[in-house]
Protein backbone atom coordinates (compact mmCIF):
# COMPACT_ATOMS: atom_id res chain seq x y z
CA UNK A 1 0.00 0.00 0.00
CA UNK A 2 2.82 2.36 1.31
CA UNK A 3 4.21 1.68 -2.87
CA UNK A 4 0.74 2.11 -4.05
CA UNK A 5 1.08 6.12 -2.11
CA UNK A 6 4.39 7.00 -3.23
CA UNK A 7 3.40 6.06 -7.26
CA UNK A 8 0.48 7.88 -6.99
CA UNK A 9 1.36 10.96 -4.75
CA UNK A 10 4.30 11.00 -7.85
CA UNK A 11 1.74 11.30 -10.32
CA UNK A 12 0.04 13.95 -9.13
CA UNK A 13 3.19 15.66 -8.60
CA UNK A 14 4.50 15.33 -12.02
CA UNK A 15 1.19 16.45 -13.26
CA UNK A 16 0.68 19.59 -11.06
CA UNK A 17 3.92 20.63 -12.43
CA UNK A 18 2.93 19.92 -16.24
CA UNK A 19 -0.04 21.98 -15.73
CA UNK A 20 1.93 25.03 -14.09
CA UNK A 21 4.37 24.81 -16.84
CA UNK A 22 1.37 24.93 -19.27
CA UNK A 23 -0.20 27.84 -17.70
CA UNK A 24 2.86 29.61 -18.14
CA UNK A 25 3.41 29.01 -21.35
CA UNK A 26 0.30 30.44 -22.25
CA UNK A 27 0.67 33.53 -19.86
CA UNK A 28 3.93 33.80 -21.89
CA UNK A 29 2.83 33.82 -24.97
CA UNK A 30 5.18 36.16 -27.20
CA UNK A 31 4.23 39.15 -28.94
CA UNK A 32 4.38 37.92 -33.29
CA UNK A 33 6.97 39.64 -34.78
CA UNK A 34 6.63 42.21 -37.47
CA UNK A 35 7.90 41.21 -40.75
CA UNK A 36 7.57 43.40 -43.95
CA UNK A 37 6.52 46.87 -43.30
CA UNK A 38 7.51 50.51 -42.00
CA UNK A 39 6.40 52.34 -39.42
CA UNK A 40 5.41 55.66 -40.04
CA UNK A 41 3.71 58.68 -37.86
CA UNK A 42 3.27 55.87 -35.60
CA UNK A 43 0.99 53.66 -37.42
CA UNK A 44 2.41 50.08 -39.64
CA UNK A 45 2.24 49.57 -43.32
CA UNK A 46 2.75 46.23 -44.24
CA UNK A 47 4.45 45.37 -47.57
CA UNK A 48 3.53 41.92 -49.71
CA UNK A 49 6.79 41.74 -52.31
CA UNK A 50 9.45 43.44 -53.36
CA UNK A 51 11.35 44.21 -56.90
CA UNK A 52 14.96 44.38 -57.59
CA UNK A 53 15.89 46.23 -60.52
CA UNK A 54 19.25 46.72 -62.03
CA UNK A 55 19.91 49.96 -64.16
CA UNK A 56 24.05 49.66 -64.69
CA UNK A 57 26.51 51.98 -63.93
CA UNK A 58 24.72 55.65 -64.44
CA UNK A 59 28.09 57.24 -63.84
CA UNK A 60 31.19 55.35 -65.31
CA UNK A 61 33.39 58.29 -63.27
CA UNK A 62 31.41 57.09 -60.10
CA UNK A 63 32.60 52.76 -60.83
CA UNK A 64 29.20 52.44 -59.31
CA UNK A 65 26.21 50.32 -60.05
CA UNK A 66 22.38 51.42 -59.81
CA UNK A 67 19.72 49.13 -58.48
CA UNK A 68 16.42 50.44 -57.17
CA UNK A 69 14.80 47.93 -54.56
CA UNK A 70 10.79 49.02 -54.58
CA UNK A 71 8.43 47.15 -51.80
CA UNK A 72 5.23 47.20 -52.48
CA UNK A 73 1.48 45.60 -51.72
CA UNK A 74 -0.93 43.55 -54.13
CA UNK A 75 -2.24 45.79 -55.62
CA UNK A 76 0.66 47.30 -57.59
CA UNK A 77 2.32 45.06 -60.58
CA UNK A 78 4.92 45.85 -62.63
CA UNK A 79 5.80 45.23 -66.46
CA UNK A 80 9.56 44.85 -67.07
CA UNK A 81 9.03 45.24 -70.48
CA UNK A 82 7.71 48.47 -70.04
CA UNK A 83 9.50 49.72 -66.77
CA UNK A 84 6.46 50.62 -65.36
CA UNK A 85 4.50 50.26 -62.59
CA UNK A 86 0.58 49.84 -62.53
CA UNK A 87 -2.39 49.61 -59.88
CA UNK A 88 -2.24 51.25 -56.44
CA UNK A 89 -1.25 50.51 -53.02
CA UNK A 90 1.69 51.28 -50.50
CA UNK A 91 5.22 51.54 -51.45
CA UNK A 92 8.66 51.91 -50.13
CA UNK A 93 11.49 52.72 -53.21
CA UNK A 94 15.26 53.66 -53.02
CA UNK A 95 17.63 54.37 -55.68
CA UNK A 96 20.66 52.68 -54.36
CA UNK A 97 24.38 52.61 -55.55
CA UNK A 98 26.44 49.38 -55.39
CA UNK A 99 29.97 48.58 -56.35
CA UNK A 100 29.28 45.57 -57.69
CA UNK A 101 27.76 45.00 -61.45
CA UNK A 102 26.30 42.06 -60.56
CA UNK A 103 24.45 42.05 -57.02
CA UNK A 104 23.33 44.52 -54.54
CA UNK A 105 26.31 44.89 -51.87
CA UNK A 106 25.32 44.05 -48.77
CA UNK A 107 26.01 47.27 -46.28
CA UNK A 108 24.19 49.96 -44.86
CA UNK A 109 23.50 53.12 -47.78
CA UNK A 110 23.45 56.62 -46.86
CA UNK A 111 21.57 59.42 -48.29
CA UNK A 112 23.75 61.51 -50.54
CA UNK A 113 22.07 64.82 -51.58
CA UNK A 114 24.82 65.80 -53.73
CA UNK A 115 23.73 62.91 -56.64
CA UNK A 116 27.24 62.00 -56.46
CA UNK A 117 26.67 58.23 -57.15
CA UNK A 118 29.36 56.79 -54.74
CA UNK A 119 29.33 53.08 -53.44
CA UNK A 120 26.49 52.46 -50.77
CA UNK A 121 25.18 55.52 -51.24
CA UNK A 122 20.79 56.26 -52.22
CA UNK A 123 19.61 59.57 -53.90
CA UNK A 124 16.11 59.49 -54.21
CA UNK A 125 14.09 57.56 -51.72
CA UNK A 126 9.79 57.58 -51.26
CA UNK A 127 7.29 56.49 -49.17
CA UNK A 128 3.78 56.52 -49.96
CA UNK A 129 0.43 55.43 -49.32
CA UNK A 130 -2.49 54.39 -51.49
CA UNK A 131 -0.65 55.64 -53.95
CA UNK A 132 -2.41 55.20 -57.58
CA UNK A 133 -0.32 55.19 -60.62
CA UNK A 134 -2.71 56.00 -62.94
CA UNK A 135 -3.22 59.47 -61.10
CA UNK A 136 0.15 59.64 -59.84
CA UNK A 137 -1.05 60.62 -56.30
CA UNK A 138 -1.28 59.04 -53.15
CA UNK A 139 -2.98 59.11 -49.29
CA UNK A 140 0.50 60.15 -47.74
CA UNK A 141 3.54 60.94 -50.26
CA UNK A 142 6.92 61.53 -48.52
CA UNK A 143 10.56 61.74 -50.10
CA UNK A 144 13.14 60.27 -47.91
CA UNK A 145 15.55 62.77 -47.18
CA UNK A 146 18.08 61.26 -44.93
CA UNK A 147 18.88 57.85 -43.13
CA UNK A 148 20.06 54.68 -43.30
CA UNK A 149 18.96 51.43 -45.28
CA UNK A 150 20.72 48.41 -44.09
CA UNK A 151 20.99 45.36 -46.62
CA UNK A 152 21.60 41.70 -46.81
CA UNK A 153 20.97 38.62 -48.57
CA UNK A 154 20.83 34.72 -48.25
CA UNK A 155 20.78 33.22 -51.08
CA UNK A 156 17.66 35.07 -53.15
CA UNK A 157 16.30 35.97 -49.76
CA UNK A 158 17.19 39.56 -48.70
CA UNK A 159 16.89 41.15 -45.67
CA UNK A 160 16.38 45.59 -45.26
CA UNK A 161 16.51 47.05 -42.10
CA UNK A 162 15.25 50.86 -42.45
CA UNK A 163 15.62 54.01 -39.98
CA UNK A 164 15.29 57.28 -42.41
CA UNK A 165 13.62 60.24 -42.13
CA UNK A 166 10.53 61.57 -44.67
CA UNK A 167 10.74 65.31 -46.12
CA UNK A 168 7.98 66.24 -43.41
CA UNK A 169 10.59 65.46 -40.46
CA UNK A 170 9.49 62.29 -39.28
CA UNK A 171 10.61 58.86 -39.04
CA UNK A 172 10.35 55.69 -41.31
CA UNK A 173 11.60 52.41 -39.42
CA UNK A 174 10.92 49.16 -40.25
CA UNK A 175 11.93 46.04 -42.22
CA UNK A 176 11.32 43.59 -45.30
CA UNK A 177 12.47 40.10 -45.94
CA UNK A 178 12.12 37.87 -48.62
CA UNK A 179 12.37 37.11 -52.15
CA UNK A 180 12.75 39.73 -54.48
CA UNK A 181 11.69 40.16 -58.01
CA UNK A 182 14.88 40.68 -60.48
CA UNK A 183 14.46 42.52 -63.24
CA UNK A 184 17.79 43.83 -65.66
CA UNK A 185 17.40 47.45 -67.26
CA UNK A 186 20.51 48.01 -68.17
CA UNK A 187 20.17 47.72 -71.71
CA UNK A 188 17.75 51.01 -71.73
CA UNK A 189 19.02 52.98 -68.79
CA UNK A 190 17.33 55.61 -66.93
Amino acid sequence: MKKWSMLSLAVILMMSIAFVSCKKDKDEEETPVKKNYVTYNNKDYNFTKGYLIYYGDLDAKAGTYNFDVFLCTDGINYNSTTDEFSGSGNIFYMELFSSSATALVPGTYTYDSTMSYLANTYDLGVFAVNFNFATTSGEIEQEIKQGTFKTSNSGSTYTFNIDVMAGDGKKITGMYSGALTYSDQSAKKK
